[in-house]
C-alpha cells in the first residue's frame, strides 16, 4: 500500500458537508479526489510546512515588562524555533520511507504503536498541523490561476492581544475554533482545521472538524489605515492525517464556497474573526526571523538581497535582508501593539460588529496608560515618539481616563511613516520574492526555490544564485 494525499475539491452537491464521513460516503459527496503521493516529513516540502504553519498562541505567557511579550526579542524567538524544528525532528522520527509496487510509502515504525497514549496525541497534533499546511499548498495550486498562500496565520493567535483588540470583541479561546487563518494570493481568506493521528481513520473526526470550521463567517480587519475592512471567509477545509495499515495517509476535504457568508453573521448563526493585521503581519515576520536566527550563525552570509545560512540536504535557508535587518524594529513594534492594544488596555463602549464603523469612543485602563508612559519614557523606543503623542491626549493628568476615537487613534499609532509603513513595505518585498520564485519555476524547473508565505526561503546553490546574482532587473525596486 502507499501513502497518499487525496484532495477533495469542489463537489457538485447543494449541501455544504456531506451527511457522514464514512470514506465511502466522502468519495461519492466530492467525487473521484486528486491523489498524489505524500513525501516524508524529512521532505523539503514537509520541512517549509512546519515552518510556516504557525507557533499557536505564542504571547500569551507572562513576561517581564509587558505581560506575554516576553518573545518580543531575537533570543526568545530562536528558542521558539528551535522548540518547533524539534517537533518536526520527532515526526522525521516516527517514520520510514520505502518504495512498494503501488508506489512510495511513508510507514510508522515498529515501535510507534505501542506509545503511551498521550505521546501518541502530542504526536497526532504537530502531524495533522504540519501536513494540513502541505495539503493546502497542494490543493490551491489546483485552482484557477494557480494561487499561492500569502497568509498562515494559528487561529489560536486570533484571541491573543495585540492580534486581536482586547476590549473590543469576547476572546476567541475555545475548543470549536478552527486551526489556521488562510489568506490567498486572490485576496480571499479561509479557514482551515488539521487533524492528526497515529491512529486508524475516525469518520467522527471529520465531523467535528466540519463544525469548527463552519463557525466563523468573515474576517473584520477592524483597526488600521484602512478600517473598517468586513471580508467574507470564502473558503473552509479540512485536513486529516491519519494511519492505515502502517502507511500515513492525508485527506483534505474542501467543499465549495457559499453565496453569502456574511448573511450567517447577519442571521445570528456564525461569528466574525477580528483581527488587526499590522500585529498579525509583524507576528509573522517575527516568527521568521526567528527561525533563521535558530539556524544562523552571526546572521548568516549576506548577499544582494538576501541572508543565507545553511539548512539540510544541501539546501539553503534565506530571509529577505530588508526583513532581518527589521528584526529589532519589528520586536518594539510588537511591544507598542502589546502596550496599545494588550490585555485589559481597552474598555470598549461600543460593540465590534453592531456599528458600521469601527471609529468608536473606548477609553484605556490604568494598566494601559502605565504601558504608554514607560514607552513616552524610553527615548531609545523607536516609536516612542507617536506613543508620546497619543498619552498626552488619554492622559493629561494621573486621574484622567478620557474617552478617544479607537479608529484615529490605531492610525497614529500604525501611522504610514513609521510601524504600519514597514509592515507595507516588508509585504511588498515578499511579494516581489514569489513573483520571482514563480518565474524561476517556469523558466528553470533545475532551481529550487520554496518562498514561504512568512518570508522564509528554502533554496538549493541554483536557486540562490538566481535570487542574489542574477535577477531579473525590476528586483532593483527593493
Amino acid at each position: 500500500m502507499a501513502s497518499l494525499l487525496k484532495l477533495y475539491l469542489q463537489p457538485p452537491g447543494l449541501p455544504k458537508w456531506p451527511g457522514t464521513y464514512a470514506q465511502n460516503a466522502v468519495a461519492a459527496f466530492f467525487g473521484p479526489p486528486f491523489v498524489s503521493a505524500l513525501p516524508h516529513p524529512i521532505a523539503p516540502s514537509i520541512a517549509s510546512a512546519a515552518m510556516d504553519c504557525g507557533f499557536g498562541n505564542v504571547l500569551a505567557f507572562p513576561g517581564p515588562g509587558f505581560a506575554g511579550m516576553n518573545l518580543a526579542g531575537a533570543a526568545g524567538w530562536m528558542q521558539l524555533a528551535k522548540y518547533s524544528e524539534s517537533k518536526r525532528n520527532l515526526l522525521v522520527n516516527a517514520f520510514d520511507a520505502a518504495i512498494t509496487p503501488t508506489g512510495p510509502s511513508v510507514t510508522t515504525f515498529p515501535f510507534t504503536p505501542q506509545l503511551e497514549k498521550s505521546e501518541k496525541s502530542n504526536f497526532g497534533y504537530f502531524l495533522g498541523m504540519i501536513y494540513a499546511r502541505y495539503a493546502l499548498e497542494q490543493a490551491t495550486s489546483l485552482q484557477p490561476g494557480a494561487l499561492n498562500v500569502n497568509r498562515v496565520l494559528h487561529f489560536h493567535t486570533s484571541a491573543t492581544a495585540p492580534i486581536q483588540i482586547s476590549g473590543v470583541a469576547p476572546p476567541l479561546m475555545n475548543a470549536a475554533n478552527p486551526d489556521f487563518l488562510i489568506e490567498l494570493s486572490d485576496g480571499s481568506w479561509g479557514l482551515l482545521e488539521a487533524k492528526g493521528t497515529l491512529g486508524v481513520r475516525r469518520a467522527s473526526q471529520l465531523k467535528t472538524a466540519a463544525s469548527q470550521v463552519s463557525k466563523y463567517a468573515q474576517v473584520n480587519f477592524s483597526v488600521g489605515p484602512a478600517a473598517p475592512v468586513v471580508i467574507p471567509v470564502k473558503f473552509t477545509a479540512i485536513s486529516y492525517a491519519y494511519v492505515q495499515n502502517g502507511d500515513l495517509q492525508v485527506e483534505y476535504l474542501d467543499p465549495e464556497e457559499e453565496d453569502d457568508p456574511i448573511q450567517r453573521v447577519r442571521l445570528g448563526r456564525a461569528e466574525a474573526v477580528p483581527l488587526f493585521m499590522p500585529a498579525a503581519d509583524c507576528l509573522r515576520f517575527l516568527q521568521a526571523c526567528g527561525h533563521f536566527a535558530s539556524q544562523a550563525e552571526d546572521g548568516g552570509e549576506a548577499e544582494r538581497y538576501m541572508h543565507w545560512t545553511r539548512f539540510k540536504d544541501g539546501l539553503w535557508l534565506g530571509v529577505p535582508k530588508q526583513m532581518w535587518n527589521s528584526f529589532e524594529k519589528l520586536s518594539a513594534l510588537m511591544t507598542l501593539f502589546e502596550a496599545v492594544f494588550g490585555k485589559g488596555c481597552v474598555n470598549s463602549s461600543a460593540t465590534l460588529i453592531e456599528g458600521s464603523s469601527v471609529d468608536f469612543e473606548v477609553t484605556f485602563t490604568r494598566m494601559a496608560r502605565t504601558r504608554l508612559q514607560r514607552l513616552a519614557d524610553d527615548e531609545v523606543f523607536i516609536f516612542h515618539q507617536h506613543a508620546s503623542r497619543l498619552l498626552a491626549q488619554v492622559d493629561a493628568s494621573r486621574d484622567s481616563n478620557e474617552a478617544i476615537r479607537l479608529g484615529a487613534f490605531a492610525k497614529d499609532v500604525a501611522h504610514p511613516k513609521s510601524a504600519n509603513g514597514m509592515i507595507e513595505s516588508l509585504n511588498g518585498l515578499l511579494h516581489s520574492l514569489r513573483k520571482l520564485s514563480e518565474a524561476k519555476l517556469s523558466d528553470q524547473p533545475r532551481r529550487y526555490i520554496k518562498l514561504l508565505s512568512n518570508g522564509l526561503c528554502i533554496a538549493d546553490d541554483a536557486g540562490r544564485r538566481y535570487l542574489d546574482v542574477d535577477p531579473p532587473s525590476n528586483t532593483e525596486r527593493f
